[in-house]
């Protein structure tokens, strides 16, 4: 459908004669591949009706311009010409034209009594042109390729020292420009609902003070290293691998050991010190002592310091 939707190049009369002889049309080749033929049509009654002159074969060689000589008699006058292509589909293009030029009559008059022929009517019906061109297709480009996230490298390097009963220090390296989100549990962690634990970080190193842990208990440890701010559109890394600890078991402080009772019997020597620890052990023993009984301890001992 390509001659349809042609709009035809440069029409000229490149010779106008002074009498009945040539008359030669010229105009510029159509491109397009498909192309078969033009139908070049005259009119002698200023565009009332139109008849066929010619139908002229596309050059294998699209050179411009192309040309046709007409070379009919026409009657001395007022003439037009117009020009469409056809394709190999058998679809015409709307006309190009028309182009207007004069017939002078001959100086010799018309001796030979030459009559304009009658062409062969024009098939095309004005008001059934072909629907015009549709416009090219929006071309959209593609969206930019979008920019690769850069992600933290996954957080390793944990240690974790002063282990005590209930409490130990845990660090690990930090990256400039990076924050990390350490958390805590007893063995097997759950990332979701382990302890997100408070540290501070210092030369490059984030460090965690543990408290309030149980004794002799396998903990478990997980972070992650991240860009921005936490749980505001942060960038995350990979999680680390879990690190495990155990607590120190508690060891109860060891107790005084009870104060012996102090020397007694022949030949001992009880002095009023040993007479007041004695009074003293005595209350402990007793788990109550008032005021009153430990005064009446302290009087029981004291008969038995030697004078």
């Amino acid at each position: 459908m390509i001659a349809r939707r042609l709009v035809m190049g440069m029409l000229l009369l490149l010779a106008c004669p002074a009498s009945a002889g040539a008359v030669t049309v010229s105009w510029d080749c159509n491109p397009e591949v498909d192309m078969k033929e033009y139908r070049l049509e005259y009119s002698a009654d200023a565009g009332s009706s139109w008849g066929v002159v010619s139908t002229i074969p596309h050059p294998a060689a699209c050179v411009s311009p192309i040309q046709h000589t007409i070379t009919a008699y026409l009657a001395p006058g007022s003439k037009l010409v117009r020009l469409f292509a056809g394709d190999i589909s058998g679809n015409w293009s709307t006309p190009a034209g028309p182009l207007g030029f004069t017939v002078k009559p001959p100086l010799i008059g018309n001796p030979g009594g030459y009559i304009e022929p009658v062409f062969p009517p024009s098939p095309y019906v004005p008001g059934m042109d072909p629907p015009p061109a549709p416009p090219p297709p929006v071309v959209v480009p593609p969206p930019p390729a979008p920019t690769p996230v850069v992600r933290p490298a996954k957080l390793s390097g944990f240690q974790v020292s002063n282990i005590g009963p209930t409490s130990a220090k845990v660090t690990v390296p930090l990256p400039a420009g990076t924050g990390a989100d350490i958390r805590l549990s007893l063995d097997p962690i759950a990332w979701g609902g382990a302890t997100s634990l408070s540290c501070t970080s210092a030369g490059g190193v984030l460090t965690c003070l543990l408290e309030n842990l149980l004794p002799n208990q396998v903990y478990a440890l997980q972070g992650v290293y991240y860009f921005g701010v936490m749980n505001q559109g942060a960038i995350y890394g990979d999680l680390s691998d879990v690190v495990t600890f155990t607590t120190a078991p508690f060891v109860p402080s060891p107790t005084s050991p009870p104060t012996p009772p102090y020397p007694s019997g022949p030949g001992s020597a009880v002095t009023l010190a040993d007479a007041l620890d004695a009074a003293a052990l005595r209350c402990k023993q007793a788990k109550s002592c008032s005021g009153k009984t430990f005064a009446d301890y302290i009087l029981d001992e004291l008969r038995k310091v030697a004078p």
